[in-house]
This record gives structure tokens, sequence and C-alpha cells, in this order.
């Protein structure tokens, strides 16, 4: 029997791509499970495209604030390509619907945190964390 040589690098931009992926997270997660909708339904639907803009924005300028991260422009665009066209669930809205503890505090809490740490403003991020919680009547 031979050994499996698996060769493993950490990628030099980790921190950016775990940053990245909190934005679209705190973008899509909490909608995708307030509203019942696929990813995909989400960037369908202009009310809600709206929201995840906002989200977007706005979590863009507190990350970006305290962390190095690409142009918004950029990270925007590979936003859209690569999640409006997903046909799945979020993972916070599965968790719900399967009683697992969900990730909303360790993401749109989290960005309100930062932002009341930094003097900035999260209102959409509050708005949404509030709204789910309440929903889903979690504790804040």
């Amino acid at each position: 029997m031979q050994d499996a040589t698996i060769n493993c690098t950490i990628a030099a931009d980790l921190n950016e791509i775990k940053i990245e992926k909190t934005i679209v997270n705190c973008s899509l997660n909490l909608l995708s499970a307030i509203e019942k909708k696929t990813i995909a339904e989400l960037f369908a639907n202009k009310n809600t495209l709206a929201r995840i803009n906002a989200i977007f924005d706005e979590s863009y300028a507190v990350l970006s604030h305290v962390y190095k991260i690409k142009d918004k422009a950029i990270v925007k665009k590979e936003f859209i390509k690569i999640f409006s066209k997903m046909v799945h669930y979020s993972s916070t809205y599965q968790d719900v619907m399967s009683g697992r503890r969900n990730e909303a505090e360790f993401l749109n809490g989290y960005i309100v945190e930062l932002a009341k740490k930094n003097n900035l403003e999260a209102t959409e991020n509050k708005k949404i964390f509030d709204e789910f919680c309440e929903m889903y009547s979690l504790l804040k």
C-alpha cells in the first residue's frame, strides 16, 4: 500500500478571502432565511436585491475600515457573478429549519459590533439581525 501525499499550502490572501466570504454571508444568509427563498430568488426580486445591495455596501464599508480588502467594485462584481444564479437556500436558513445553531451572531452581529467599536454605521445589518432574531425567536 502506498502513502497518499496531498500537498497543502496556505493561501497568501486567506484573510482577504475570509473577509469577502463574511460580506457574502452577511448579504445573503439571514435574508434567505427571513424570505424563505433561494439565493437566486433573492437576486431576482427588486426589493430583496435592494436589501442585498444595502447590506453588502454597509458590510464592505465596516470591514474595509478595519481590514485590507480588494476594491469594492471588484468584490461586488465577483459576488454577483458567483451568487446571483445559485438555486439553493442559505446555510443559515438550512440551519434554522433543521434546528441547528446558526451563525447570525458571527456574521451580521459581528458587523454591528465592529461598527460600534469603530464609530461606524451598521443600521442595515442591525435591522436584518433583529428581524431574523425576532422571526426565529432567538435571543440577541
